[in-house]
Parts: C-alpha cells; structure tokens; sequence
C-alpha cells in the first residue's frame, strides 16, 4: 500500500510575494548605498536596513513556497506499512508508533486516539489539518488498521 505523507509546513507559491520580497531586498541595498554615499551610517539606518533585508528574504521565500518555520523545525504526518510517525507541532516531539505495536485505535471526528500494546495513549489532533487532508489521513488510518482489526470508530 502506498504511503502517505502531509508536511504541514507546506505553504501554496505566491509570485505577488516573490515579487515584493525582491523589491524589499533591493530597496535595502539602495538604501544601504545611499547611507554609504551620504556617510549617514548609525545604528538607526543600519537597524532599518537589515529590517527591510530580513522583511525581503522573508517574503521572497515565503513566496516561493518555502516557509520560515521549515528551519526552525518540520510538523508532518506519516504514515507507511510499519510505522505511523505524527509531529503536529514545530517546537515539540512528536511520537512514532509500530503498527504492530498498536493495540486499539480510535477515530473520532478531530482526534484519532492511540493506545500501544504499553497502554501508553497518543492522540491526533486532526484540526491542524485541512478537511481533504483530515479525510485522507482517517481513510488510510482505517484501511491500515482494518487489516490488523484494531479499529474502533465514534
């Protein structure tokens, strides 16, 4: 069966924002050049230079479809034939359970409930999700776990 991965921190390209991104970027430097011609460097121009430098980079990638929160961590989930890997937030650990390890599992409406073989509990908050996203993770969710009879639905 194939595998299923959502990276939550994917974000839709926006040309409008690659375009202004670039535009912040290159007012920064000009803006930069004009201090350097002028000789009006302190810490007040120079704080808004890197302002409109940061403001640009940021745009431009966002724009790209590339977001900032991709360096400060990933939030996906994953669900392959032996494993089920669910990281819902950047700055948190997520969990990563066996298939095999798992003893009952419960669809609800917004949240999937875990419990492995150590009754140890793992939950799904399904509302960091789109709708077609939720509905394609309870899909592969209940066919997986249909084939291991493991599945209780609310």
């Amino acid at each position: 069966m194939k595998d299923l991965y959502i990276n939550l921190n994917q974000r839709k390209k926006s040309r409008k924002r690659t375009i202004f991104g670039a535009i912040e970027i290159l007012f920064a430097f000009f803006f930069l050049d004009y201090l350097i011609f002028f000789e009006k460097m302190n810490w007040f121009y120079n704080f808004y230079f890197f302002f409109f430098l940061l403001s640009g980079m940021i745009h431009f990638f966002e724009g790209l479809g590339k977001p900032v929160e991709d360096f400060i961590g990933k939030s996906f989930i994953r669900i392959s034939d032996d494993r089920l890997e669910v990281k819902l937030k950047k700055l948190q650990e997520g969990f990563s359970v066996s298939w095999n390890q798992i003893q009952s599992l419960k669809v609800g409406v917004i949240k999937v409930e875990i419990i492995d073989r150590n009754n140890k509990n793992y939950t799904i908050d399904l509302s960091h999700l789109s709708y077609p996203n939720v509905l394609e993770v309870k899909e592969v969710l209940t066919t997986r776990s249909n084939k291991l009879h493991k599945i209780e639905a609310q």
